[in-house]
C-alpha cells in the first residue's frame, strides 16, 4: 500500500528509497535496544525434540526439503504477483497502483494472522493431520484464483494467501521437533538454502508464464500443480509428534 502510494505520487525510486531508509533506522534501533534485552523465557529454552528415531528424522528432513522447494516457489510467486494481478483483474476496484496496493495490503494483513493461528493449532493438536489439511487446501484455492475476477478475486486471493502463510511455520515446527540440537541449525540452513535457490526462480518463471505462455491464468495453474505435488509429499511425514511423546512419558512408570 505504501509502495503504491509512493510510486503514484513520487515515482518508483521513492518506493525503494523510503522503505530502505526506514529499514536501516529500524535496524540501528534494534542494535541499540537489544543490548539490554532480558533473558529468554524458560519455555523458549526448552528443547522441542520429540525423541524421533533416526529413520523418522531422515524422513522428516526429506519431507521438509522436498516440500520447501515448491512451497517457496508458490510463496514468492503469489506474494509478488498479487499487486499486478489486482491491477489487471479488479477492474474499477484497482484503477491505479495505490488502490491495488491497498487491496494487497488488506490481503496480507489477513493472511499474516494465519501464522499465529497455526502456531496455536500446532501446540494443541497433531502435526501431520494439520500439515496435510493445510497443504491440501492450497491447491484448489490457487486454481480458483487462476479464473477469478473482481470481488471474487479478492475473496479467493485472501483465502489462498491465508493458507500459503499458514504453511510457513509448519516446516519450522517439523525441523524443531524432529531434529536434535546437534543437527538442527544445519537442517534449518539447508532448508533455507533450498528455499532461496528455488524461490529465486519465482520472479523469472512468473514473468515468463505471464508474458509468453498465457497470462496469470497459466501462472496460477502451474502453481496449483506444484501445490498438488507438495500435498503428495506431506503424506510421507512420520506420524510422531509432541503428543505422542507426551503419551509415552505418561505411560512410563514413576521411579
Amino acid at each position: 500500500m505504501v509502495s503504491g502510494f509512493l510510486t503514484d505520487h513520487y515515482g518508483w525510486r521513492a518506493a525503494f528509497i523510503v522503505p530502505g531508509v526506514i529499514s536501516i533506522l529500524v535496524g540501528l534501533a534494534y542494535l541499540v535496544f537489544s543490548r539490554n534485552a532480558p533473558e529468554p523465557h524458560p519455555l523458549a529454552k526448552k528443547d522441542k525434540f520429540i525423541g524421533a528415531t533416526p529413520e523418522q528424522v531422515k524422513r522428516a528432513i526429506f519431507v521438509v526439503l522436498l516440500a520447501s522447494a515448491p512451497g517457496m516457489l508458490i510463496f514468492n510467486s503469489t506474494t509478488n504477483s498479487l499487486p499486478k494481478l489486482f491491477t489487471e483483474r479488479l477492474g474499477d476496484l484497482a484503477g491505479n497502483v495505490s488502490e491495488a496496493g491497498f487491496w494487497g495490503f488488506g490481503v496480507f494483513v489477513v493472511a499474516s494472522m494465519a501464522q499465529v493461528m497455526m502456531g496455536h493449532l500446532l501446540d494443541k493438536y497433531r502435526l501431520k493431520p494439520i500439515y496435510i489439511i493445510a497443504v491440501a487446501l492450497q491447491a484448489p484455492l490457487i486454481f480458483l484464483v487462476a479464473y477469478a475476477y473482481n470481488e471474487g478475486l479478492l475473496g479467493a486471493a485472501t483465502a489462498m494467501m491465508f493458507i500459503v502463510f499458514s504453511i510457513i511455520p509448519i516446516h519450522d515446527t517439523i525441523i524443531a521437533r524432529f531434529t536434535s540440537k546437534e543437527i538442527r541449525s544445519r537442517v534449518f540452513a539447508l532448508k533455507y538454502l533450498v528455499g532461496l535457490l528455488v524461490g529465486a526462480a519465482a520472479l523469472p518463471l512468473t514473468g515468463w508464464l505471464h508474458s509468453v505462455v498465457g497470462g496469470f491464468t497459466m501462472v496460477f495453474l502451474v502453481l496449483g500443480a506444484l501445490a498438488v505435488f507438495e500435498c503428495c509429499v506431506t503424506f510421507f511425514l512420520p506420524a510422531r509428534d509432541h503428543l505422542t511423546q507426551q503419551a509415552e512419558n505418561a505411560a512410563q512408570p514413576a521411579e
